[in-house]
């Protein structure tokens, strides 16, 4: 071959080369392939010629493609930190930040610390060093009340670092190195002359540095905030309201300063893992504060670069509820994120859900959309289109049967009215695309008797969409009974229903013109539906309407003479009665009817039980009383429970009704623990039962039923009427009865009517402590009060004192601090001499434990409680009694105590056991530095690491999670890159050691951190499975996104109003 054919193939070979670095870069030093993989993908996925494995090795070391630095690269790096005066700076190799921790043994290792200081020596290409700007201090942004937000880690690393060990300062270092703060670095170092700013033109105004240093803890919030953060529904926001505003401003701040410098919008083009995280809790936060206009925003935004970020099942159910069509447009044509939402029934919840609130709320335009769109999209499914649009109208269905849907957003019902032509179309749909009514419902017998019935019932007699539409909605009966095949030529539950309502007359017409089964299995089917019609009877949740059909039902099948042993359940009469007056109760009018069944039901040989008389008792009046008394020829023997049923209603009719025929008012009960009580106290402390036994059947009902409680003026008739005041029959004085009128305290109730309750017990009977009893009133009686009602706690001492009681007991202790006592009397206690160490009588905490004082002193957040305490001897490392048995140390970390730095110091100080072993108890079984990774607590888990805390210390034997998967699971990603950069593993390891972090953390949404790990662990040269995500869907959307919008649903596109196009434009500034 001549010479210049050779030089002009071999210019040709380098050129392709060339073309290929990026390709080449991505998959040697980000995807961290072998050299051999490398090959064989771009020979067989690029077309890359067939080249030897030496070539691959020479021509990218000529790119200066590498994935280790050389020894020699070690000594312009550390010259380089010196030059900058030793401050904190970022290094990065090939894009990728090294940790400070490994770059110092790389530089021990070399030598390079050895060096004179002559001219510097330059860098390497691949290595880049950044000293950042000073930061802003905390004043970056405040709140005028609550809580400061917590110090950004990156500004931790900037104190003195004198007397701090080697492995301390490295610890600091690592600060430096979180994504946060790298974000951070790469808008202050690369803002002033990045080609970001062409992409969103516009003046640059402002302190840049100081909005970037503002921007960069806004971020840092966010991208650290827990799942229940951004729960408006959640109980614990309630506890730090403060942070409330955090993430409100922090929100705030990031829409107000990314289009001003035009710097998100370049990084979001980028694969930030904190604008990743952040923004999934931006989402959240625009959905749940009701933004509607952030959230389309952001919608649109995020969906133009990275749709991968975007929820889009929980997305589209938010975009139906406030009406955004072209979200749900968008969001329609992007892949679901989740690899398991490919399954027809993940695919249809959402959907399901975005159209039962799209059309509750009035937004026809979205439920168009979202149902005709999931019909469509039929074929994706192994199901045919008519089998999928018989499931959608089920979900719907079964969500709307009491013609109204419960929205969790909002917590409000949303109302499904049949009249609305525009509701009555969303249905149309479903059954113009094929949806069948003969299908099985898809959740029949709501209620907690389901599964009873359902376990009795042949799957060929279970109920179809249309028979459970005949009972919650007739109207929408009414229409789509056409639609059945079987109902014009079979017999189906619904026509029984239908007729048996109109009664036996009817019945009898319709079942003689449906020959379809034999008299053994029609007498079973109708005994089916007499049990379903009983056990709905008493469903609280049953119209009335459908309670008046329930009893015709009854009533005719009764006079069928339908007998309930023939069907194999285990009912009897005696709970059908039961049944009967429970259902009763609810509506007055129906007493003529009620009166026919029982005075059958009887005949039938049911026995009137003390549970069916209990429950014969009303909030007010007798007569259903009455009426079960006239069936009853033992009925005052019996009643006991229905008089603690009367006094806990505050019924004074039944109440005197039940003394006037011999009721013992002085009668003994069975207590919720089994133990004897008397009914006064059954009555104070009785929420009704959720499952007991009438002659061998079980009743269940699935929760407890609240009772009223007890008035002033109920408590002053039974003493006019000789009550004993005691709560069991043994007791000597009344202690245990006033503390069940605290204990037992109901919603709503004031202090100040328990205290007057208290004050008309003390009036009528003279209390004293018995001198024997190791357990004196008081103690029980502040077992209850929280720290805010500080004025009560000194209400009841004054009450009790001027009554002659004392409290100079140990078990008080505990009890006066956690209430809040006033600090004279803690001080009074402990000069009387009263055990420091005592652990309190009653327990604490609805019951979970008890704790010693000063554990209450650490929950109260009191320092100066903390040091008398300590300063009395108090044990430091004594742990509390029963389920959740911590430390003070670990209750002083937990952060719904709001952690004090000083306190845990002082604590530490004085002998605290920071790796004292987890308690044994579900959710609160961690140890100190557990509690600090979960609440991304950096300050807290510093302190703790400085003085030895095990980073992979052993969890709790209750659903114990390590601090790797807490801080994961609980979406904090700059303490898990943290602990990741320690070595903290998972407690489920699996094959890498983190498959228990990386599953925690995509079960909750926060894929920023699962993906955050992969990559940790791949860098590592970890495996497993769990370590591998498909996400090419993602890549072939995100490249078309733009044009998407052109070449589908044009029409629609046109229709965009200035105001959409103005906002469109918008766009380009985030």
């Amino acid at each position: 071959m001549p010479p210049y054919r050779h030089r002009q193939l071999h210019e040709q070979r380098d050129g392709l080369w060339k073309e290929n670095e990026s390709i080449l870069r991505r998959l040697y030093l980000k995807e961290h392939k072998t050299l051999k993989d490398v090959k064989k993908a771009m020979e067989s996925e690029y077309g890359f010629p067939t080249t030897p494995l030496s070539t691959y090795e020479s021509k990218l070391r000529d790119l200066g493609l590498r994935k280790k630095m050389k020894r020699k690269d070690w000594r312009p790096v550390y010259q380089h930190y010196i030059n900058s005066g030793s401050r904190h700076t970022a290094l990065f190799f090939n894009g990728t930040q090294i940790p400070w921790d490994k770059a110092w043994r790389e530089i021990r290792r070399s030598g390079a610390r050895v060096l004179d200081h002559g001219e510097a020596i330059e860098l390497p290409t691949d290595v880049v060093m950044r000293t950042p700007s000073p930061v802003l201090s905390q004043s970056a942004f405040t709140l005028q009340r609550g809580k400061e937000p917590a110090p950004a880690p990156w500004n931790l690393s900037n104190e003195p670092l004198d007397g701090l060990g080697l492995e301390a300062i490295f610890r600091r270092l690592t600060l430096y190195d979180i994504p946060s703060n790298l974000l951070r670095i790469e808008m202050l170092s690369t803002l002033p002359h990045t080609s970001t700013l062409a992409l969103c033109p516009g003046p640059t105004h402002g302190n840049l540095t100081s909005d970037i240093n503002r921007l960069s803890n806004a971020l840092y919030h966010l991208a650290n905030t827990g799942p229940w953060r951004c729960d408006r529904n959640s109980h614990k926001e309630s506890l730090n309201g403060a942070f409330d505003m955090i993430l409100n401003g922090a929100f705030d701040m990031i829409l107000n300063l990314a289009p001003k410098h035009g710097i998100l919008s370049g990084i979001l083009k980028e694969n930030s893992s904190t604008i990743q995280s952040a923004t999934e809790n931006m989402i959240v936060i625009s959905k749940h504060r009701g933004r509607k206009d952030n959230f389309r925003m952001l919608i649109e935004a995020i969906g133009r670069y990275h749709p991968e970020w975007i929820p889009q099942g929980q997305c589209l159910e938010h975009a139906g509820r406030i009406g955004c069509v072209e979200t749900c447009r968008l969001l329609l044509r992007m892949p679901n994120r989740s690899q398991y939402d490919t399954s027809f029934d993940s695919y249809a919840d959402n959907y399901t859900t975005a159209v039962l609130e799209s059309t509750g709320r009035g937004h026809f335009e979205c439920a168009k959309l979202l149902c005709q769109h999931t019909i469509k999209q039929g074929m994706n499914f192994p199901s045919s289109k008519n089998t999928l649009a018989t499931k959608i109208l089920a979900r719907i269905l079964d969500k709307t049967t009491l013609d109204r849907y419960y929205s969790s957003w909002d917590r409000r019902f949303l109302y499904f009215d049949p009249k609305n032509p525009n509701v009555l179309q969303i249905f149309n749909w479903l059954l113009e695309a094929g949806a069948n009514v003969d299908a099985p419902a898809l959740f029949p017998f709501p209620g907690p008797n389901r599964n009873y019935i359902v376990r009795h019932t042949p799957k060929w007699w279970m109920p179809t969409i249309l028979d459970e539409v005949c009972l919650w909605n007739l109207e929408l009966y009414s229409h789509i009974v056409g639609r059945s095949v079987k109902f014009r030529t079979e017999l189906t539950r619904s026509g029984v229903y239908s007729s048996a309502k109109e009664g036996i007359d009817f019945l009898l017409i319709y079942l003689r013109s449906r020959p379809s089964y034999t008299p053994i299995q029609l007498t079973k089917l109708l005994g089916i539906i007499l049990t379903e019609s009983l056990l709905r009877f008493v469903d609280s949740e049953v119209s009335k309407a459908l309670h008046e059909r329930d009893a015709k039902v009854i009533h005719t099948l009764l006079n069928y003479n339908i007998n309930l042993t023939q069907f194999g359940s285990s009912m009897n009469v005696s709970a059908m009665l039961y049944y009967v007056v429970r259902g009763a109760k609810r509506h007055r009018t129906m007493y003529h009817t009620i009166d026919h069944i029982i005075k059958t039901l009887v005949c039938k040989g049911a026995i009137i039980v003390p549970e069916t008389i209990a429950e014969a008792i009303e909030d007010e009046g007798i007569a259903l009383l009455q009426l079960l008394s006239s069936y009853s020829p033992d009925f005052k023997n019996q009643s006991a429970l229905a008089l603690c049923t009367a006094i806990s209603r505050n019924n004074y009719n039944a109440v005197s009704w039940l003394l006037n025929i011999g009721v013992n008012i002085n009668t003994t009960l069975k207590g919720n623990r089994e133990e004897d009580v008397t009914i006064l106290a059954k009555a104070i402390e009785y929420t009704g039962q959720s499952e007991f036994d009438i002659l061998g059947y079980k009743v269940r009902f699935g929760y407890w039923e609240e009772r009223n409680t007890i008035s002033y003026g109920m408590l002053e008739h039974l003493i006019s009427r000789n009550i004993k005041l005691r709560a069991n029959p043994n007791d000597t004085n009344m202690r245990n009865l006033i503390y069940l009128i605290i204990q037992h305290r109901r919603a709503g109730e004031k202090w100040t009517e328990i205290i007057e309750k208290i004050r008309l017990l003390l009036n009528a009977e003279t209390m004293t402590d018995d001198p024997s009893d190791t357990e004196p009133c008081l103690s029980k009686l502040f077992g209850l009060p929280s720290p805010g009602h500080s004025s009560a706690v000194s209400d009841l001492m004054k009450l009790l004192s001027d009554h002659g009681i004392s409290f100079n007991h140990s078990s008080t202790l505990t009890f006066l601090i956690a209430a809040g006592a006033p600090i004279e009397a803690i001080q009074r206690l402990l000069n009387d001499g009263v055990d420091v160490n005592a652990y309190c009588s009653r327990e604490l905490d609805c019951g979970c434990q008890q704790r010693p004082p000063l554990q209450a002193a650490v929950v109260v957040g009191s320092f100066d409680l903390v040091q008398l305490l300590i300063q009395r001897g108090a044990d430091v490392n004594q742990r509390a009694k029963g389920l959740h048995s911590a430390t003070a140390l670990q209750m002083a970390c937990r952060e719904i105590y709001n952690p004090n730095i000083n306190l845990i110091k002082f604590l530490i100080t004085n002998g605290a056991d920071v790796n004292a072993p987890a308690a044994a108890a579900p959710e609160w079984g961690l140890t100190a530095f557990q509690e600090a990774a979960m609440d991304g607590n950096f300050e807290v888990a510093l302190l703790l690491l400085d003085h030895g805390a095990d980073i992979n210390a052993s969890i709790s034997t209750i659903d114990g999670l390590c601090a790797l998967d807490g801080a994961a699971i609980f979406g904090r990603l700059d303490m898990v890159h943290f602990l990741l950069e320690l070595g903290a593993l998972s407690h489920v390891g699996g094959e890498s050691g983190y498959k228990g972090a990386i599953l925690g953390a995509e079960a909750t949404d926060k894929l920023a951190i699962a993906d955050m790990i992969r990559q940790h662990a791949l860098r590592n040269g970890r495996v497993g499975e769990e370590l591998y995500a498909h996400h090419s869907k993602w890549t072939e959307f995100s490249s078309s996104y733009d044009s998407s919008s052109d070449s589908d649903d044009s029409s629609d596109d046109s229709e965009i109003g200035l105001e959409d196009q103005n906002h469109w434009e918008g766009l380009q500034y985030l």
